[in-house]
């Protein structure tokens, strides 16, 4: 290394406008700076180094950290969907049973609109009233409403 206290003599011993030339330092002096040279260019590449791979860590972490959110959001999605497929099953047997129960009913209107044997009238004309206004009466996905005065509905 080079001392910051060495002297260079010029011819006209005028350090002020002198500056060496390769030819006027020294061979270890040259050596000395041309090592010193390389041992801070390798300080630098190594604190360039540690810092890249510092850098490469944290987006390492970052990363780790985003599949883990993603992990989790997916399970939750996941989640979400059996739960829309269980309600989405348990709308579908509803409206099934639903379907039934109004079979159900429109045979026992037909049945009480049936004439009677003996007298070509409704047999059942007070009980299909009675029907009629109860279920016009209970909340359903249908309104029912009379067509004519006697025991004839719409559905």
């Amino acid at each position: 290394m080079v001392s910051e206290e060495a002297e260079f003599h010029t011819p006209n011993n005028d350090n002020r406008s002198y500056s060496p030339t390769p030819s006027d330092i020294p061979e270890d002096e040259t050596k000395n700076l041309h090592l010193a040279d390389l041992d801070f260019q390798l300080y630098i590449f190594r604190k360039t180094e540690n810092l890249c791979l510092n850098g490469l860590k944290e987006e390492e972490h970052k990363l780790e950290s985003l599949q883990r959110v993603e992990a989790q959001m997916l399970r939750g999605l996941e989640r979400q969907r059996s739960e829309v497929r269980k309600e989405i099953e348990y709308k579908n047997v509803t409206l099934v049973a639903v379907r039934e129960k109004i079979g159900e009913v429109i045979r026992e209107i037909a049945d009480l609109r049936a004439p009677s044997e003996s007298d070509g009238t409704s047999a059942r004309s007070s009980v299909g009233r009675s029907i009629g206004s109860t279920i016009a009466s209970e909340p359903s996905f249908y309104h029912w409403t009379p067509v004519s005065s006697h025991d004839r509905f719409q559905i």
